[in-house]
């Protein structure tokens, strides 16, 4: 099935993975100031992405659904406000809507990658970042994983775990599942996914799995 017409659009958004875990964490607690003062802590200016609630003492002062407040306060923007970009438009096309499945490439690679025989342990270092920059906030924080206009944050990883991810797939403990239904599909998704993280290594920064309708 072609689902290029009928699947969201992925993007690996960059952001700052220690303020994605405090706001993560603050919405748990909305009613405590502690949790909103270590979100603060992190970068007291970007509470001038709040506008009106830039004042805010805890989570539960802020009106914005949790999906979106941790994709404003986590967002990685260049100096001038403007979008910072980790690919070019070839990774980032095929890395919006694969061809297959649920048009996620990061699915792919959950459903076709095999362990390399007696890199057992590699393998599951690999799949455990795939699986969090893939699901970990769908699995782990579910109320921030969907926001209105059709917002939907799946995963997310730190800007040590980018480096330690591109690191496992240019390496020697996956290999290629036998039954794979994209020729060379699997190889194709690691060379794009590759491509970002290396773009999000130069620019020390993390990686957001999101996606829109």
């Amino acid at each position: 099935m072609d689902t290029a017409n009928t699947a969201p659009f992925h993007t690996l958004d960059p952001i700052r993975g220690d303020l994605i875990t405090a706001v993560l964490e603050a919405n748990e607690v909305p009613e405590s100031t502690d949790a909103w003062s270590d979100v603060i802590g992190l970068n007291p200016e970007r509470t001038g992405r709040l506008g009106s609630e830039a004042s805010a003492t805890c989570r539960s002062d802020v009106g914005m659904d949790d999906a979106t407040l941790t994709f404003v306060l986590g967002l990685e923007r260049r100096d001038d406000g403007t979008r910072l970009e980790v690919a070019d438009d070839k990774h980032t096309e095929r890395f919006g809507r694969f061809p297959s499945g649920d048009g996620s490439l990061l699915t792919y690679l959950q459903t076709w990658m095999r362990p390399t025989r007696g890199m057992e342990a590699a393998y599951e270092d690999i799949m455990g970042l795939i699986d969090k920059l893939a699901m970990g906030i769908d699995q782990d924080h579910p109320s921030a994983s969907e926001g209105p206009g059709g917002l939907r944050l799946h995963g997310w990883l730190d800007a040590s775990e980018i480096k330690d991810l591109r690191v496992g797939l240019m390496g020697r403990g996956w290999t290629v599942a036998g039954d794979e239904p994209l020729d060379g599909g699997l190889r194709d998704a690691v060379k794009h996914l590759a491509a970002m993280l290396r773009g999000a290594e130069r620019r020390g920064v993390g990686l957001l799995h999101r996606s829109h309708a």
